[in-house]
């Protein structure tokens, strides 16, 4: 009898918990936290209660979601500098591009509710302490950086230049972690003082002087060994075998197309530059079995480009950097600048002002060839196929911007329910790349509710009725006009990604 009693009162307390009133940050996705929006970043996700390790799943999506609004935040920043960059910016973006930003965020908090079909999780961490941990990481790689530089010059001076030079090679990365973390710093809390990062640099109190080292490092290693090049296979050459002496392994490889300057564009030389440097890594590079990514950029320096290559491994942590300069005219007849490269920047700046970092529905897109960061590039004849991916119940307003300058509506109300949450969705057609070719981009909107109706013109493509809009801002001003209010758990969530994708003939 006392044990019946006992498991009646269990029975009841179990289920006054599972159909208690949920939290607001449960009812409202996250978008209504517990914690300061100043002093804390959060994450937010739901998973199945019957999914496989539920728990651990639950905390790596809010941590993604926590992390992809730091991304937003640097991406947004980074292509409005772009717009109007000056001498000064370009090179400090020489050193990292926006696809190799790692922005994984490590020492939060979490918070967890359930109710008889979902666990949700909160994550949180302070501002503060993330700034700490990126001011902590850059003075630790400054200091190597630092004595790589010292120990070099006084390697040189004694006639041991083969010594010299792999002690600037072996600490090349350390410029594009260093920036990272820069950038870091900067979008976790937008409007902090450059100079309570550079506090903790020896000799360096801002960009600038950041920016004059690395010109001192680069010139102390012509010196030794000229980063100039005769031509393309050359300089491919040089960069493979700074790569071997910084240790990066080879074996598993993959090359992304080569992308023009800090863009997320390539082109026909960047499609031929990757193609020509994986066979001369895997000659070069002693064989390993982790997957190594190399992400390359390229600059048009006028008489000369610049080739600059980064090695990451699955994870994002960066093993190696590589620069070589190369003529104007080792690009042949091939295009630097995708043939819209002019309506594309306009496209983005448009998109990344007033970016929605936090509009309460994380949405994801991407594509059979992978997502942004991949260096998307398909050439005539490929078959495109679109996939997406959202962290609740959401409408999509699916967006694509063609090489010619239209914003055809594909989708004006995508839904995807309950049941797809958090998996992979395809759009139920597929497009095959043929000219005209170029930058095409994918906006998705989100929204968390039925969305108002799309202000859209009627328009003819070939031979085609479609409605379009008029401009990228038109495209995302409904997301945006109904950014939430977080102190209302019931208020309309949004959200918003763009995808960059470089269209080319065969």
């Amino acid at each position: 009898m006392k044990q019946t009693f006992f498991l009646i009162i269990y029975s009841f307390l179990l289920s006054a918990a599972l159909f208690a009133a949920p939290p607001d940050w449960v009812r409202s996705y996250g978008t209504v936290s517990p914690y300061g929006d100043k002093e804390y970043l959060t994450g937010f996700s739901m998973v199945a209660r019957d999914e496989r390790d539920a728990r651990d799943a639950a905390i790596d999506k809010s941590l993604t979601d926590l992390s992809k609004k730091i991304k937003i935040r640097i991406e947004s920043e980074q292509v409005l500098a772009e717009v109007q960059a000056d001498d000064r910016y370009s090179s400090a973006v020489s050193s990292v591009t926006r696809s190799t930003v790692n922005a994984t965020v490590s020492d939060a908090d979490y918070l967890f509710y359930e109710d008889r079909n979902n666990l949700y999780c909160l994550s949180y961490v302070t501002v503060r302490g993330l700034q700490q941990t990126y001011t902590d990481e850059a003075s630790a790689y400054w200091n190597n950086l630092y004595r790589a530089y010292r120990d070099a010059r006084s390697l040189v001076e004694d006639g041991q230049s083969d010594r010299a030079l792999d002690a600037l090679y072996g600490n090349l990365k350390a410029f594009p972690e260093i920036f990272e973390l820069w950038t870091l710093y900067r979008a976790v809390a937008p409007g902090s003082p450059d100079s309570s990062f550079f506090a903790v640099l020896e000799s360096v109190d801002s960009m600038d002087d950041f920016i004059g080292f690395e010109s001192s490092y680069n010139s102390l290693m012509d010196e030794i060994t000229s980063r100039d090049a005769s031509g393309l296979e050359e300089g491919l050459s040089k960069m493979a075998g700074m790569m071997s002496r910084q240790g990066v392994p080879g074996g598993r490889i993959k090359v992304s197309p080569f992308l023009f300057e800090s863009t997320s564009f390539s082109s026909e030389f960047g499609r031929y530059t990757a193609d020509l440097l994986e066979p001369v890594l895997v000659d070069r590079l002693d064989r390993g079995s982790e997957e190594i990514i190399f992400k390359g950029q390229y600059w048009d320096e006028g008489s000369r480009i610049r080739l600059i290559l980064i090695a990451v491994n699955r994870e994002g942590e960066k093993l190696g950097k590589a620069d070589v300069l190369i003529p104007s005219s080792a690009r042949g007849n091939r295009d630097l600048k995708p043939q819209n490269f002019d309506q594309a920047m306009i496209a983005m700046k448009e998109f990344a002002e007033g970016a929605l970092s936090d509009g309460g529905i994380n949405v994801d897109v991407w594509t059979n060839k992978g997502a942004d960061e991949d260096a998307l590039v398909f050439s005539e004849g490929d078959v495109l196929q679109l996939y997406f991916r959202v962290n609740q119940p959401s409408f999509l307003q699916i967006t694509y911007c063609l090489a010619t300058g239209e914003k055809v509506l594909l989708e004006p109300s995508f839904y995807i329910g309950l049941d797809m949450v958090n998996r992979a969705v395809p759009l139920p057609y597929e497009f095959e790349v043929q000219a005209p070719f170029g930058v095409e981009q994918l906006i998705v909107t989100a929204f968390s509710v039925e969305p108002p109706k799309a202000i859209t013109i009627p328009a003819t493509i070939d031979g085609e009725s479609y409605e379009v809009f008029q401009s990228v801002s038109d495209v995302v001003m409904s997301s945006r006009g109904l950014r939430k209010k977080k102190s209302d758990p019931d208020e309309v969530r949004v959200g918003e990604a763009i995808l960059n994708m470089t269209m080319l003939p065969r």
